[in-house]
């Protein structure tokens, strides 16, 4: 994001401005980049008229520091007409603001089926009965006999907030319609799906290959125990989160839970579209700022690639009057590779908790990295070189990425940019465990399993 600084200074100047002076003189007298000028300013605005940061009302605006400046900007990003929101954003968001955020419900208007008591037991539930079903009806009639009217209503409602994303290639329409039909047949109360749920189910965003059968009830326990937390925050936290959407990506970063990397990026949008794109890959979301970085020219330092999307986003969107898909032509082969590079020779298991409990796989698989305590960096992880394979998790689920570059070791932790590969489709290390010649009950948090690089090799080429 542009710093809050520079456009209070800009907009200072340019409310006390002499006659004739443009906002991109005004850029130039207060920022160190000479070549900046009204181009640049005018995109920043953007970014932060589309994040909410700024508000404009006719020539005046408004930010977060009260400076405001009487400027007639002419033409620029924040004039891109406004479109009708997408049936995925609408439906996603409706299920989001109604459901967890206000504790109701959309399919049974008046009742109040989003509490944490609610969600938390389903979440056990689904962990208990029906967790490793890759039959949806198999782990429906496993789960149904231990869930209360309420939560089953809840279960409806999460498993479409679940299914709103996903594309049709992955899940079709009718399935998606017939599996939240088949939970409201048991509920008692008066239940059906509103016409903006049903409309969103023949869309979805994601590419093919993003979600799988089997991954429905691993989602509905994420979305579940993360619905539980969100509930138990204190109510200025939960606040805060509902109106900036920095509190909302910490929260919906910490969460645990490494097989829902799309739900968790689907959040992220659902929660606030202006500052989230709608791509449920942290590893696409990477290689699309880095293949269309030319579009904005720079990347502010310390910058998320939130951040960096959401600009491209405005500056695409200005050049073409149009929305964008990051997953269609032209800008999909900008990006898009498959190919795997062979790795350098050695492989790593990087363990994910840290001590005082918690896990961070999820934060890790959205920012493209491995991380351990500064405290923790051992000759092992010393060791580990740009192109090697590592095998990051713990408790059941893993993940495979190629170290792509040097450690960085500013702050608590140390790390390592990781390329994920595996992203899409975990590694389950139940069904795994009995291939494996490294020992992973060991207590180290980096382990090298030299043994093992062949068959992980042969693992990411299958899954990625």
């Amino acid at each position: 994001m542009p710093g809050w600084d520079r456009i209070d200074a800009v907009l200072a100047l340019l409310r006390e401005r002499p006659e004739g002076v443009t906002p991109g003189e005004a850029w130039r007298a207060v920022t160190d980049a000479p070549e900046a000028g009204e181009a640049e300013f005018r995109w920043d605005i953007g970014t932060l008229i589309a994040t909410g940061s700024i508000e404009r009302d006719g020539a005046l605006w408004r930010i977060g520091t009260g400076t405001t400046a009487e400027v007639d900007f002419g033409a620029g990003p924040w004039d891109v007409p406004d479109e009708p929101p997408q049936p995925m954003e609408e439906a996603g968001g409706l299920l989001l603001r109604e459901g967890l955020w206000r504790g109701g419900s959309v399919f049974v208007p008046g009742a109040r089926v989003w509490t944490a008591e609610n969600a938390g037991h389903l979440a056990a539930a689904v962990a208990d009965r029906c967790r490793h079903q890759d039959d949806f009806l198999d782990g429906l009639w496993a789960l149904l006999p231990v869930c209360s009217d309420d939560v089953t209503v809840l279960l409806a409602e999460i498993l479409a907030l679940g299914m709103v994303p996903i594309g049709s290639a992955d899940l079709a329409p009718v399935v998606k319609r017939r599996r939240v039909a088949v939970v409201l047949d048991e509920v008692m109360q008066p239940a059906g799906l509103p016409t903006v749920v049903d409309r969103a189910f023949d869309h979805g965003m994601a590419p093919p290959g993003t979600w799988r059968a089997r991954d429905v009830w691993p989602d509905v326990q994420f979305l579940a125990e993360f619905a539980a937390m969100w509930l138990e925050q204190p109510e200025d936290v939960r606040e805060l989160s509902r109106e900036h959407e920095h509190a909302w990506y910490s929260l919906v970063l910490g969460a645990k839970g490494g097989e829902a990397a799309a739900q968790r990026e689907a959040l992220l949008y659902f929660g606030h579209p202006g500052a989230f794109v709608p791509v449920f890959s942290g590893t696409d979301k990477r290689a699309i700022a880095e293949g269309l970085a030319t579009e904005i020219g720079y990347r502010e330092p310390g910058e998320t690639v939130d951040a960096t999307l959401a600009r491209i986003c405005i500056a695409v969107q200005a050049e073409t009057r149009a929305e964008v898909d990051f997953y269609a032509a032209p800008w999909r082969e900008r990006w898009r590779t498959t190919a795997l590079d062979e790795p350098a020779g050695r492989a790593w298991f990087v363990r994910d908790s840290y001590p005082g409990g918690g896990d961070f796989l999820g934060e890790w698989l959205h920012e493209g990295v491995v991380t351990v305590p500064v405290a923790d960096r051992t000759g092992e992880w010393s060791s580990i070189g740009e192109g090697d394979l590592v095998l990051a998790g713990t408790r059941d689920v893993a993940h495979v990425g190629m170290v792509v570059g040097p450690e960085d070791t500013g702050g608590d932790d140390v790390r390592r940019p990781v390329r994920w590969l595996t992203e899409r489709r975990p590694v389950e290390l139940t069904r795994l465990a009995g291939r494996l010649t490294t020992d992973l009950e060991r207590r180290e948090r980096v382990v090298e399993m030299r043994a093992d690089l062949a068959m992980l090799v042969a693992l990411a080429r299958a899954l990625s």
